[in-house]
């Protein structure tokens, strides 16, 4: 007997996709509401994001899904984005696959991982630069006042080291950053290969892992040092840094 359930079909139709769109228009909320809403929920989002969602390039993590849940009002989440357009029933399962689904839905919500940190009114709020600039989407310089406005957060959700805020832009560092996610800067350039940090190079903007190769000057033949940025995404080649002069080191990704 086949699976009900055809993960490769639910993204070729964009299922994810069309369900958050479906459920952000019967709240009749704007794109720009729904980031609104979702920064309360501790997911920095872009317009442009969203959009990816919706139009199936790009798909939520865990805990951006489960804070959609809260922020559309979608009561039983799993069972929505697995392909029900009721939030009451399945009628294409039988009475034993809704009792396995029922206990695969308690075991999400009693697990420590996915459990959302819901805002509360006496949570002590601090105030941090955020970069309107998205990595990989242009230089422009992350550090200038006109490309920064101060948002609150929760003070036990910035950590110690952490200067300015900014939010991943693409896939290349993915599983480990994702599309969307925010993230904290220090602003260093003292970085150690192995880092992960915020870097300008040649007008486009990276955040990259950072190593050092060895490489022999085609003209005097020395050895030189020079920096690679490296991404998780394998599809991606690492990027050699041989025009120092237009290398910039922002900082280092503490989060």
């Amino acid at each position: 007997m086949g699976s009900l359930y055809n993960a490769r079909q639910a993204q070729a139709g964009n299922l994810i996709g069309e369900r958050i769109k479906a459920a952000r228009k019967a709240m009749h909320m704007t794109q720009k509401e729904m980031c609104d809403c979702l920064r309360d929920y501790g997911v920095e989002l872009s317009i442009p994001a969203v959009h990816k969602w919706e139009k199936g390039t790009t798909v939520p993590n865990a805990y951006q899904l489960f804070a959609l849940c809260y922020v559309l009002q979608i009561p039983d989440g799993l069972r929505y984005f697995i392909g029900s357009t009721e939030y009451s029933s399945l009628p294409e399962l039988d009475k034993e696959g809704l009792a396995l689904l029922e206990k695969i839905r308690q075991l999400v919500i009693e697990s420590e991982r996915f459990k959302l940190s819901i805002p509360k009114n006496e949570t002590k709020l601090v105030r941090m630069p955020f970069s309107y600039l998205r990595p990989s989407a242009g230089l422009g310089n992350f550090l200038s006042e006109e490309n920064m406005e101060i948002r609150e957060y929760p003070e036990d959700a910035v950590p110690d080291k952490a200067d300015f805020a900014v939010c991943i832009d693409g896939d290349s560092m993915n599983p480990f950053f994702v599309d969307g996610q925010l993230i904290w800067i220090e602003k260093t350039q003292d970085l150690s290969p192995g880092d992960i940090g915020l870097f300008g190079y040649r007008g486009d903007c990276f955040i990259k892992i950072y190593q050092i190769r060895e490489d022999e000057d085609d003209v005097f033949h020395e050895i030189k040092n020079l920096p690679v940025l490296v991404s998780y995404n394998k599809k991606y080649d690492p990027i050699v840094v041989r025009d120092l002069d237009s290398f910039i080191v922002f900082g280092r990704v503490v989060r």
